[in-house]
């Protein structure tokens, strides 16, 4: 509907590169998460690692494009921890913030699936209500941003997707940059 992959991520690529991405506001929040269907996936990684650890442009709040843009880190450990306007309507930011954070991400809503970002630790667990539990291990990441392989239970797993089934039968997903 693009005009092809290569359409569609050279429109990816325009838009975080002439600033349009809104950390801020939900209608953004899964923007990093389409380059996974992009001719350059790698960039998923790249957007994630943006928001999470490096001072950004961030011109547009949560109503219009600001006046002055606010740069600085997107999420802080303080009281001004978000960014201004930041809208965390029923704690929506705050999961996108959790989910990303673990590696993971919903990106369709009533799609039983995630799209595999960039964990910010090393080692994660959940403990499922099952009884099972899940966690993501990274390799490497100290080393770069591209995703060289993953594992899925000792077993190689290539997609950048991964089902909600196969995560509740519990595992571990490593991730090597």
């Amino acid at each position: 509907m693009q005009g092809g992959k290569d359409a569609f991520t050279a429109q990816l690529e325009q838009f975080f590169d002439s600033s349009y991405f809104s950390a801020g506001n939900e209608p953004d929040i899964q923007t990093p998460y389409l380059f996974n269907y992009s001719t350059k996936p790698w960039l998923t990684q790249k957007g994630l690692n943006t928001i999470f650890n490096q001072v950004s442009d961030n011109r547009y709040g949560t109503h219009a494009k600001w006046k002055k843009p606010v740069i600085r880190k997107v999420f802080q450990a303080s009281p001004e921890g978000m960014l201004p306007e930041m809208d965390d309507d029923d704690g929506t930011m705050s999961a996108w913030y959790v989910w990303s954070s673990l590696g993971l991400y919903p990106l369709l809503v009533g799609e039983p699936g995630y799209e595999i970002g960039l964990p910010l630790f090393e080692e994660s667990e959940i403990f499922l209500a099952n009884g099972k539990s899940l966690r993501v291990v990274t390799k490497g990441r100290e080393k770069g941003l591209k995703i060289k392989k993953m594992k899925w239970n000792g077993k190689n797993y290539s997609s950048l997707q991964i089902p909600h089934d196969k995560l509740l039968q519990g595992g571990k997903l490593e991730i090597e940059f």
